[in-house]
């Protein structure tokens, strides 16, 4: 029977941590300038985007814990003999969940093909490492 309490509770914390770390190095120093060229940001405009970002810090941490929560729960599901059959279950809820949601934002014009790709590049990293954390732990 399904338990969906049956969790560990520290990859639904790590998942949130590195979130919000891997977010800050990946929108911060190694592709922030990029990302707010391509989404037709200036310089000058940062610090007033980091005003309004409240409720997106806050949303992205909820969705944050959420994934951790249900990587780890269908981890507890699905009998995983190796981290590379972990990676590819993984994969699967990437390729066949989020991203056709993130592609419809692209063919919306929703972005432009460089935010879609700095937003792609990090949602593939910390999917794939998330896989790692819920599969060692």
């Amino acid at each position: 029977m399904l338990n969906l309490l049956d969790v560990n509770l520290l990859v639904i914390v790590i998942s949130l941590l590195l979130n919000m770390g891997l977010g800050m190095l990946w929108y911060g120093p190694l592709f922030g300038k990029a990302w707010m060229a391509g989404a037709g940001f200036k310089e000058e405009d940062r610090e007033e985007m980091q005003k309004s970002a409240g409720i997106g810090y806050v949303l992205s941490a909820l969705f944050a814990l959420l994934f951790g929560y249900v990587l780890d729960l269908l981890f507890n599901l699905i009998p995983l003999p190796n981290l590379g059959f972990a990676l590819v279950i993984t994969g699967l809820i990437y390729v066949g969940l989020v991203l056709p949601n993130t592609i419809k934002g692209r063919l919306w014009l929703e972005t432009t093909p460089s935010v879609f790709r700095i937003n792609t590049g990090f949602e593939i990293v910390y999917f794939g490492l998330m896989g790692v954390v819920a599969y060692l732990l």
